[in-house]
């Protein structure tokens, strides 16, 4: 199962980890460990937009 699990934006700012983090503990405790969860929240634009981009020569 594929789980879209709309967190806080814990990544500026650690005190909501706590909360993120418990709430997809929660989240695969409820629908067992199969279940695969990404993160969305309101920063994900941002994160997107102004990631740096490398590229990687083989």
């Amino acid at each position: 199962m594929k789980i879209l699990y709309f967190n806080n934006c814990w990544f500026t700012n650690v005190g909501e980890a706590f909360i993120d983090i418990g709430g997809m503990e929660l989240t695969k405790r409820i629908f067992g460990n199969d279940c695969q969860i990404a993160c969305l929240s309101a920063m994900t634009n941002y994160y997107v937009n102004n990631a740096p981009s490398y590229k990687f020569f083989f």
